[in-house]
């Protein structure tokens, strides 16, 4: 759906999407080529796995505006795709019911919340689970001791304040990252907080390589910079 709606504005740049009143009047889902993977196991073994891929269209309708777009989805797909339920879990984990919507936009509150809220502590993932009275956020960092505080009272301050955003009750689970250097989200905010403090991003990076080279688990590390 973003990426649909990201198409259309690139098409449309003169029109506002408030104004515009879009909705999806049509969507098409169509068959796609076939991802093969080998998954390792035991004794030199390997599984197969193969995952079906999709191919969407999306009919977007207008109701201020005459016209009918109809934009194609962007074919980039995220590669945690294809490693769930594989050698990575799902970040949110509930049942959706009648007001699944809600609940997607309560967790990406609750994510935006704890990275700005937690900047300094080196936040990698946000794990959501619900019950259906209890939320349940694991908080998996390289720095737990800024989230727990002295004697606990940041990580309380930080469970009433979820408190208040969700309506239910929180519970905090934090997680320890004990090697930050293998973690690639927190390698690139590392690079990113040393580029924002005047330091020369080729030193950060060798930095970075230098400092990541002393594991023996890391086989590659690629660096892609993006101008915002």
């Amino acid at each position: 759906m973003l990426s649909a709606i990201a198409n259309w504005q690139a098409k449309n740049e003169d029109a506002s999407i408030e104004e515009a009143g879009l909705y999806v009047k049509s969507i098409c889902v169509d068959s796609a080529g076939m991802l093969k993977r080998l998954r390792p196991a035991p004794q030199g073994r390997a599984h197969r796995i193969r995952k079906r891929s999709n191919h969407v269209t999306l009919e977007l309708g207008s109701k201020n505006l005459k016209q009918i777009i109809e934009v194609e989805m962007g074919q980039k797909t995220n590669p945690i795709g294809n490693r769930l339920g594989i050698i990575r879990g799902w970040e949110s984990n509930w049942y959706g019911g009648n007001d699944y919507g809600d609940k997607i936009a309560e967790d990406d509150k609750i994510r935006k919340y704890v990275n700005a809220r937690l900047f300094k502590a080196s936040v990698s993932r946000v794990i959501i689970e619900r019950t259906l009275k209890l939320v349940t956020v694991t908080i998996t960092t390289a720095r737990p001791g800024i989230i727990i505080g002295k004697g606990g009272q940041e990580v309380d301050k930080l469970k009433e304040e979820l408190n208040k955003i969700t309506g239910k009750e929180v519970q905090i689970n934090i997680f320890e990252i004990k090697r930050p250097e293998l973690d690639a989200k927190l390698v690139a905010a590392s690079v990113a907080r040393q580029i924002e403090n005047r330091i020369s991003y080729k030193r950060a990076i060798k930095m970075a390589i230098s400092c990541c080279n002393e594991n023996e688990l890391l086989k590659e590390l690629k660096f892609k910079f993006q101008v915002v």
